[in-house]
């Protein structure tokens, strides 16, 4: 019987000697990488931080049956190595594939960030028409307002003074009509992260899964690859289409319940503002 056999079957009755033989085991599990002709440190840092919280395990499953620890201890390791060599590879891959950009790219139907500048001012002065005093005529302004609600999530600070200004609305008034349409919409804005979350998942898993069965040579493996293959490839195209279906902008009830206003009163503003954007176009 060996040495390091006696002091583990001694630990197991008395108890004692576990600080020895953790010392002991500790330098085994950091070596054993490079036994295996690794020539990377990482791998032993790495493999070391993996496998010393189970060497106490280890010392207590150990039963003498014909065999000694040390070809206990070797069959251990060996099995989490390649356990430890699949998790990196999988970990690899995923870096790998997680670099692309478009899983950096946000939904297209995100929306831009507020911004104070006077683009959308502008945009409203060319499309509404002024009066003497600057500001859009009486007969529009309702038009106005609900043209600029429906990008409300667009809408920094200074426009929407600025659109107080153009519509005559106290600015104060309006501001609290923006405060509580995007309260409204802040579920679909986390619906709409959620899902952006999906897509990059399944994006990612998906390459994943190409590489996979671009290097694996057996027939049986190859199609058990394309079966999850096709399955993230519905997972990706389904997160695609509840993305576009996330609703962006307030509907018309809201932005009706926002103004004070009949919900007849907005249907009928942004139907005659689409009219006539297209009979300008034409």
């Amino acid at each position: 019987m060996t040495e390091l056999n006696e002091q583990v079957l001694r630990y197991q009755r008395t108890g004692e000697g576990l600080d020895q033989l953790l010392d002991l085991l500790s330098a085994r599990v950091y070596a054993y990488p490079r036994s295996r002709g690794s020539r990377c440190e990482d791998d032993a840092g790495e493999f070391y931080l993996l496998c010393y919280p189970r060497l106490l395990r280890t010392l207590r499953r150990f039963r003498e049956q014909g065999k000694p620890f040390e070809w206990y201890l070797q069959s251990v390791l060996r099995w989490q190595y390649l356990s430890y060599l699949r998790a990196r590879r999988r970990r690899e891959r995923r870096w790998s594939s997680g670099t692309l950009a478009v899983l950096w790219d946000p939904p297209l139907t995100e929306p831009e960030p507020r911004s104070d500048s006077p683009g959308l001012i502008r945009e409203a002065a060319a499309l509404f028409r002024l009066d003497a005093e600057g500001r859009v005529r009486r007969g529009e302004r309702t038009r106005l307002l609900v043209w600029a609600l429906k990008r409300v999530r667009q809408l920094g600070p200074g426009e929407v003074q600025g659109l107080a200004g153009l519509s005559g609305w106290p600015g104060d008034r309006l501001e609290q009509a923006c405060a509580r349409l995007r309260e409204d919409l802040l579920p679909h804005e986390r619906r709409l992260a959620l899902l952006a979350g999906r897509r990059s998942s399944a994006y990612a898993e998906l390459c994943l899964l190409e590489q996979e069965l671009g290097r694996e040579p057996d027939p049986g493996k190859r199609d058990r690859l394309a079966g999850r293959l096709e399955r993230a490839r519905r997972t990706l195209r389904r997160s695609q289409e509840s993305i576009a279906g996330v609703r962006q902008a307030p509907s018309n009830r809201q932005i009706a319940a926002a103004l004070g206003l009949p919900k007849g009163t907005v249907d009928t503003a942004l139907f005659t503002l689409k009219r006539n954007t297209h009979v300008r176009a034409a």
